[in-house]
């Protein structure tokens, strides 16, 4: 981790500010310069594009961008230095300690990444706009279908065919910020969960309708291809719910198209023919430490590769937009149960169907608690607490000059914000109590995926052996 930021200067065409909101995110050609990086990361005047980027984010006074090159380029060495034209510059305005996104990405390297699956990594740069100074930045990939990131088929342009790879977010603020052609809607209505506490609750993003909106955030190019994957969405949720809820173990047709009668023996093996469980394991496990009520509404996505080289099933990686957690929003600062499944910590009143359902299952917990115990073992969660504390430490006089631009240190910006955020008066302040309440949440966390592996029944001895 280099103690002196490189600097991304951004020039746009006109000369003026890159202005927008939630509504208006127009692109503007632009020049961009990256200097005071190490060897060989250093360039100038990158021709491309630059826009405002961000649902909730937008409306604040610093601004989220999305870069888009006009040809392939590496910043900062991320991603074992690929080079790809789409980047992302997170402006961290909510999050004052730049911390919550970067212990999310390093926690999904070190997890979903280890299984193959995609997780973005992440640096730091000072960022200027035609010359002036506009604050310290957290530099991240863009979620999108590339081999050197989501690496699915990503079809040629104007093929209608549905045997392509699909890259899908749980997106409650698709309507009437997406293309109406580009998201579809689903309904829980049918599917009420049992969770953690006990209580009842039907998953989706509007509780009382029952219902939540996925956008296709993937290349597409016919009705045919939205209908399918909006099909497999729906049917691969209620194989599982049947499996889980009803013991009825059923399968996808030859075609993917319907549900069809089969003798599986279990609901593992009905839910693994058509998940990839590690992925869903892993996402489960940074739900519960990460503690972001987005979870439940956006910012959740998961992919399909119905192409000749792919596996067909239902995939879960690319994890995103962690500003709101571990610690952040409001009711969830000493957060002492389990996350996912429990009604009671969901301040949204939303519950994610895919991660709430799988709590039905024994198995499923205990392949959690599992995972839990290897990632412990490795050093994984001692890791995310080395991070917090070298970043706070190296770069702490950036963290001081960007306050001192945008006045956001110990101020509630956004309204799910916890009272806590107001006694921050430096960043070390803001740092140490991520840093305590992440342990405290690692250590509850160990103490419930213990209680499961102890109260789990023995294995079942095979006595031909």
């Amino acid at each position: 981790m280099p103690k002196q930021l490189a600097t991304i200067d951004i020039r746009t065409d006109d000369g003026q500010d890159i202005t927008g909101d939630l509504k208006n995110q127009e692109y503007k050609g632009c020049a961009v310069t990256l200097t005071d990086g190490r060897e060989g990361e250093n360039f100038s005047a990158a021709r491309g594009l630059v826009r405002v980027r961000g649902n909730n984010t937008a409306e604040f006074p610093k601004k989220s961008f999305r870069l888009k090159f006009d040809t392939k380029i590496n910043l900062l060495g991320l991603n074992d230095g690929a080079k790809c034209r789409n980047w992302v510059l997170l402006a961290c305005y909510k999050d004052v300690t730049f911390l919550r996104d970067a212990v999310a990405f390093e926690l999904g390297r070190q997890t979903l990444a280890e299984n193959g699956y995609y997780c973005s990594d992440f640096g730091y740069a000072e960022v200027s706009i035609n010359g002036k100074y506009n604050g310290m930045y957290m530099v991240a990939e863009q979620q999108q279908v590339n081999k050197n990131r989501i690496s699915i088929n990503e079809p040629e342009e104007g093929y209608t065919g549905t045997d392509i790879g699909y890259l899908v977010e749980y997106d409650g603020n698709a309507y009437g910020t997406e293309e109406p052609d580009s998201y579809f809607e689903l309904n829980y209505r049918d599917y009420p969960l049992t969770c953690e506490d006990g209580t009842q609750f039907t998953p989706g993003q509007f509780l009382n309708f029952g219902f939540a909106y996925y956008t296709v955030k993937s290349d597409f190019y016919s009705a045919e291809q939205m209908t399918f994957i909006r099909n497999y969405t729906e049917n691969v949720f209620k194989i599982i719910y049947d499996a889980l809820y009803n013991e009825k173990f059923t399968a996808f047709s030859a075609d993917y198209t319907q549900i069809v009668d089969l003798e599986f023996a279990n609901s593992r093996q009905t839910i693994e023919a058509i998940v990839n469980l590690d992925s869903l394991v892993d996402t489960v496990i940074m739900a519960e430490v990460l503690c972001d009520n987005d979870v439940d509404f956006s910012s959740f996505f998961f992919t399909l590769d119905m192409s000749e080289g792919g596996d067909r099933k239902l995939t879960f990686q690319a994890p995103w937009d962690f500003d709101s957690g571990l610690g952040m929003m409001r009711g969830l600062e000493e957060l002492d149960q389990i996350f996912s499944a429990n009604v009671s910590t969901n301040a949204m009143r939303a519950l994610n169907p895919w991660t709430a359902v799988m709590f039905k299952a024994d198995w499923f917990k205990e392949d959690l608690a599992k995972r839990w115990a290897q990632l412990a073992d490795k050093g994984v969660f001692d890791r995310l607490i080395t991070l917090i504390d070298k970043v706070t430490e190296t770069y702490e006089p950036y963290f001081a000059k960007n306050y001192e631009l945008w006045d956001n240190l110990g101020k509630i910006v956004d309204d799910v914000q916890g009272d806590t955020v107001t006694t921050f008066k430096t960043h070390a302040d803001a740092s140490l109590y991520l840093k305590n309440w992440l342990n405290h949440r690692i250590e509850f966390l160990t103490g419930y995926f213990a209680n499961i592996i102890n109260s789990s029944p023995p294995a079942e001895v095979d006595p031909t052996e």
